[in-house]
């Protein structure tokens, strides 16, 4: 996985993705040389803070946009977009981090790999993994990051995941049989323009989405 995981970052330089330099070993212990970045992680920061207000969450959505957008078009899907993989710095800047579970577009025969691995086919984070991507992690797309984003961006609106409750098997059951959660109904601060730009996000059918994060 830090083999593959360097493989890909190797391709990316963007100002909102956190840079790997270069993989290296203790001779027992192999490790990644990384940028220091000092800053908290977004779900550390609505774990201290509770919901974040509107205007922070679309300027940091933003920010992830655009690094997904380079990621995209080096052909890289990220497939665990989360809070915890967002660092935040003290002025806003936001990093994304964790490309451990990427996949390559034009190499699928690495998702096999990745497989055997992990141990079972269902690869991503059950509070924000794409209703398409829970089938089957080789169907994921930029459509698939953009959902979990929309399950980011909730949380960060109201505190807490789309579907908090139940085990891991019935959230990825909401995620593919429930419409999208209003930010709304916990939180009344949030406009309705970006609700609704966040339930798109989460739209069950990928084609009712953003087709890109541009």
């Amino acid at each position: 996985r830090t083999f593959r995981e360097i493989t890909l970052l190797h391709e990316l330089n963007h100002p909102n993705i956190i840079r790997t330099y270069r993989m290296d070993s203790t001779g027992a212990v192999h490790f990644l040389v990384m940028e220091l970045f000092r800053g908290i992680s977004l779900h550390e920061l609505v774990a201290l803070n509770g919901a974040l207000k509107w205007p922070m969450v679309c300027d940091i959505a933003l920010q992830a946009a655009e690094a997904l957008m380079a990621a995209h078009a080096q052909g890289i899907i990220h497939r665990d977009i989360k809070p915890a993989n967002f660092l935040i710095d003290q002025e806003g800047h936001t990093r994304i981090l964790d490309f451990g579970l990427a996949i390559m577009s034009d190499v699928p025969e690495e998702e096999f790999s990745l497989s055997l691995l992990f141990g079972h086919d269902c690869l991503g984070t059950p509070d924000y993994i794409a209703p398409e991507q829970a089938r089957d992690p080789r169907n994921a797309d930029q459509r698939s990051d953009i959902y979990s984003l929309g399950c980011t961006m909730y949380h960060m609106l109201t505190g807490r995941p789309p579907y908090p409750e139940g085990t891991a098997l019935q959230k990825l059951l909401d995620h593919q049989g429930k419409s999208p959660p209003d930010p709304r109904t916990l939180n009344s601060s949030v406009p309705e323009e970006v609700a609704a730009i966040m339930r798109k996000m989460m739209a069950n059918n990928p084609d009712a989405r953003y087709q890109a994060p541009g």
